[in-house]
Parts: structure tokens; sequence; C-alpha cells
């Protein structure tokens, strides 16, 4: 008996429009797991659809470099009050390291600190 070509199971929700609002997205901060919340999937069905579709690789690829670069230039064009939300960005996802200089000058009024400086990611 020859095997039937049909897939078993319920059929895929990939489309391939998804690759640009992939795109899109992480052109404006937002990485998988907003993503997968617009589409109404899961981050595990993002990743069955990046082994399945060399496309939507792609995309998801395009997807983080924009959003790492929007957070970056949020660093770099920071308000001071955001500067603990971006850390956390730009450590936890991106595993950049931040470090914390304090300059201490002849005056005892005068102390600079600097709590963002990023450093190179690591393995680059």
């Amino acid at each position: 008996m020859a095997k039937s070509t049909n897939k078993v199971g319920r059929p895929t929700k990939y489309r391939k429009e998804y690759c640009q609002i992939a795109i899109n997205l992480g052109k404006e901060g937002k990485g998988r797991a907003h993503l997968a919340s617009t589409l109404g999937v899961s981050v595990s069905s993002l990743r069955e659809w990046e082994q399945e579709y060399e496309e939507f690789s792609t995309a998801m690829d395009l997807n983080y470099t924009h959003s790492e670069a929007w957070w970056l230039n949020h660093a770099l064009n920071r308000a001071p009050e955001s500067d603990k939300m971006i850390m956390f960005m730009l450590q936890h996802k991106y595993k950049y390291t931040a470090t914390t200089d304090v300059n201490i000058t002849n005056k005892p009024t005068e102390v600079d600190v600097n709590f963002l400086d990023l450093q190179s990611k690591p393995n680059e």
C-alpha cells in the first residue's frame, strides 16, 4: 500500500505576510513575544516556523537586528528616567553589560555618575 502524502494534523497558521509583520515590529523595538501575541500564536509556533520556512527565519533575524537597534538608539538618546528600563532590556535580551562609574571631584558636592555605559556584547 502506498504512503499517503497528506499531512496529518491541524493546518499551519503560517502566512508569508507574517515576515513583513515581524520586520515592522522589530523596527518598533518589539520582539518575538510581541509578534506571537500580535499573530495570536505561541512563541513555540514561531520557532517551528523558523525551522520550516527559510523566509520566516530570515525575517526573525531582521526582527532581532531591528529591535536591538531600536533599543540602542533609545539608550543613546534616552531620558534619564528611562535608564533602568533600557538597561534591563539591553542586558537581558541582547546580553550587553553595564558598568557604573563614579567620579568624585575635589568639591564634595560634585559627583558624576554614569549609570549606562554599554560594553560590547560577549562573543562578538
